[in-house]
C-alpha cells in the first residue's frame, strides 16, 4: 500500500479536522506518483464495484453480503473509517481489505442450497459433534459459507411472543478458533410495527464520525419487507463464537424499518462516551431478549458445515448465472474484464444442492437445544481501520485490532431452548396448486423451466425428468403454492415474455433473481 493511501484522515468531529484535511490534499497535489496513482484509482473502481454487486449468484446470503459490501464501501470512500456501522464489527471478518483497491473486498464464497427441517432433524437427532472445535477441521479460513434456505414459508419458523421468524440463509465465516457468523430471518409480524415508524426518529447527535452518514430518502417503510417472503420484514444477526473455548460474545440484532435499521445490541463501547447508562442497556437487554430464539438458532446452525459434510454423497452442483452474465456483451462488463481481467468478473456461480426429493419433516414441533455455550464476560476482539494500532489484553500494542474489556453486566446471559414450528398451510380457490421454477444441469446456467403441477413439485420433477430424457433430471430451485395455478402461471409467462426461449414452451432465459422478483410481485398483488 502507498504510504499516503493508508493515512486516513480523523472523524469530522475532530476539532482540527479542517486544518488535517487541507493539509493531506495539498501534499497529494505536489506528489505526482499519487495523482496518477489515484487517476488509475477512479478508472478501476466503477469496475470494481460493478463485478462486485453483479457477480453475485442472487440469492439471499449472497445478495446481503453485496449490500453490506456496498454500505461500507461508501462510507469508507466518502467519510473515511470511523463512519462504518455497528455490523461491521461482526462482518468484517467476511471481508479483505483490498491494498489494490484501498477498500474492503469479498472474499470468497462457497453457497448451499437446502431446507431448514432437513438441517433440523439431522440435528436433533444428536448428529452434530459434540465440541464447536471440530470446525476447525472442516472449515478453511477465510472462505464464506453461505447456506441459503430453501422454500421457507413451507417449512419451519422460529416460534416469537407475538410472532413468527423464518430462517432465509446463514453465513459463516472461520479465523483461527474464531467463528463470525450471520443470520438472516424475516419476522410476521414486523417489529416495530408499520405505525410505529414514523415515531422512530434518527439520533440528532450522531456518533464521532458519522455526522454525515443519513437514511437513504428513496427508500420507504415498504423496502424493510423481503421479496421472496410477503408479509415479513427483515432481520439480520451477527454474533462471534470461539470454537475452542464454546463461548460466543456480543451480538447485533439490525432490524430493518425501511430507510435504516434499528440496532439491538449488548456491546455498550458501539456508544459515544458518555452516551450508555444502565437504564439504556436494561431498555436494550429487554428488547434483545425478544431475538433469543434467533441466536439460540443461529448457535444451533453453526454446525451446517459438518451436515453438507455428512450428507456429502447427495449434494449436486450446479451452475448460475450471475447479472454480468446477463449483460455480458454490454461495454461496462467488457470494460471491467478489460481492466480486472477475466477472472474478476464472475460470469458463473457454482452452487450446492441437496440432491433428491426431500423428506418430510417427522415432526410439526420440535423444541431444540443449543450446543452448551457460555457466554464470555471478559472481553473480545474489535476491528480498527487498516494500519491503526490496538492493544491485545495484555497491553501488547496489534495492528488493525484491539481488546475490548467487558463488566460482569451481562455475564449472567445463558443460550437457552427454542421452538420452531410447522404449520401446514390449506390453500384454497378456484384452482389450488404450485408455480415452480425448475432448471436441469443439462441446460445453461441461465435457462428455467417455469410451470405448474397440481400435486406435489417432486413428483412434477421426476417426471420431467423421464419425459425429457435429460440425464441431470430437473431440480427445484423454487416453489409457491397457490390457489389458482393456471391463472398465475399464465401471469407470470405473460410478464416474462422477453426471457421466454419458445412461446410454445415453459422454458425462460435470463436472471434468476429477476424471475422470482416478477413472480413474488404477481403474488402480492395476487395476495395469493
Amino acid at each position: 500500500m502507498r504510504e499516503l493511501g493508508a493515512r486516513f484522515p480523523p472523524p469530522p468531529s475532530h476539532p482540527d479536522y479542517e486544518v488535517i484535511m487541507a493539509a493531506l490534499k495539498r501534499e497529494a497535489e505536489m506528489d505526482i506518483g499519487f495523482r496518477i496513482y489515484a487517476d488509475e484509482l477512479r478508472e478501476l473502481m466503477p469496475s470494481f464495484v460493478l463485478t462486485r454487486m453483479q457477480g453475485g449468484s442472487g440469492f439471499v446470503v449472497a445478495s446481503a453480503l453485496r449490500q453490506y459490501f456496498l454500505e461500507y464501501f461508501n462510507r469508507f470512500v466518502q467519510y473515511g473509517p470511523h463512519s462504518l456501522p455497528t455490523s461491521f464489527n461482526v462482518l468484517e471478518s467476511f471481508l479483505v481489505f483490498s491494498e489494490r483497491f484501498l477498500a474492503f473486498d469479498l472474499r470468497e464464497e462457497q453457497e448451499y442450497l437446502l431446507r431448514l427441517h432437513e438441517y433440523i432433524d439431522w440435528y436433533t437427532s444428536g448428529n452434530f459433534p459434540e465440541k464447536p472445535a471440530v470446525l476447525t477441521e472442516i472449515l478453511p479460513e477465510g472462505i464464506v459459507y453461505a447456506y441459503n434456505m430453501v422454500s421457507p414459508l413451507e417449512d419451519f419458523a422460529i416460534d416469537t411472543v407475538d410472532s413468527g421468524l423464518r430462517v432465509m440463509g446463514v453465513a459463516l465465516v472461520r479465523h483461527g478458533f474464531e467463528l463470525s457468523a450471520m443470520i438472516i430471518a424475516g419476522e410476521k409480524p414486523p417489529f416495530p410495527p408499520d405505525e410505529e415508524l414514523k415515531d422512530i426518529q434518527s439520533d440528532p447527535h450522531p456518533a464521532p464520525g458519522k455526522e454525515a452518514v443519513r437514511p437513504d430518502p428513496t427508500l420507504s417503510v415498504e423496502d424493510r419487507y423481503l421479496p421472496e417472503l410477503p408479509g415479513h420484514a427483515r432481520v439480520v444477526m451477527l454474533t462471534r463464537f470461539n470454537l475452542e473455548l464454546s463461548r460466543y460474545d456480543v451480538r447485533y440484532v439490525s432490524i430493518d424499518i425501511g430507510s435504516s435499521y434499528l440496532v439491538l445490541t449488548d456491546d455498550d463501547t458501539i456508544f459515544p462516551d458518555g452516551s450508555c447508562d444502565e437504564k439504556l442497556m436494561d431498555n436494550l437487554a429487554k428488547q434483545l431478549q425478544r431475538y433469543t430464539g434467533l441466536f439460540s438458532a443461529l448457535a444451533s446452525l453453526m454446525y451446517l458445515p459438518a451436515f453438507m459434510l455428512d450428507q456429502a454423497k447427495r449434494i449436486v452442483e450446479s451452475k448460475f448465472a450471475t447479472g454480468l452474465q446477463v449483460e455480458a456483451i454490454s461495454r461496462k462488463v467488457k470494460q471491467a474484464i478489460k481492466l480486472l481481467g477475466l477472472k474478476q468478473v464472475p460470469l458463473l456461480r457454482t452452487i450446492r444442492c441437496l440432491a433428491g426429493p426431500p423428506p418430510e419433516p417427522e415432526e410439526a414441533i420440535h423444541t431444540v437445544m443449543p450446543p452448551d455455550l457460555s457466554f464470555d464476560s471478559s472481553g473480545y476482539w474489535r476491528s480498527l481501520a487498516p494500519g491503526e494500532i490496538g492493544e491485545a489484553n495484555d497491553g501488547t500494542p496489534v495492528v488493525g485490532k484491539t481488546w475490548v474489556q467487558r463488566t460482569d453486566a451481562w455475564s449472567s446471559q445463558s443460550i437457552s431452548s427454542f421452538v420452531v414450528s410447522r404449520n401446514q398451510r390449506k390453500i384454497t380457490g378456484p384452482d389450488p396448486g404450485w408455480v415452480y421454477i425448475m432448471r436441469s444441469g443439462s441446460h445453461t446456467p441461465d435457462y428455467y423451466k417455469i410451470g405448474l403441477t397440481r400435486r406435489k413439485t417432486e413428483v412434477r420433477s421426476k417426471e420431467l425428468g423421464r419425459a425429457t430424457g435429460v440425464p441431470s433430471g430437473f431440480e427445484i430451485l423454487a416453489e409457491w403454492e397457490v390457489a389458482d395455478c393456471a391463472a398465475i402461471e399464465r401471469e407470470v409467462h405473460e410478464q416474462l415474455a422477453p426471457m421466454r426461449v419458445n412461446r410454445r414452451r415453459e422454458f425462460f432465459r435470463g436472471s434468476l433473481k429477476v424471475i422470482i422478483r416478477v413472480i413474488e410481485m404477481i403474488l402480492r398483488q395476487k395476495n395469493a
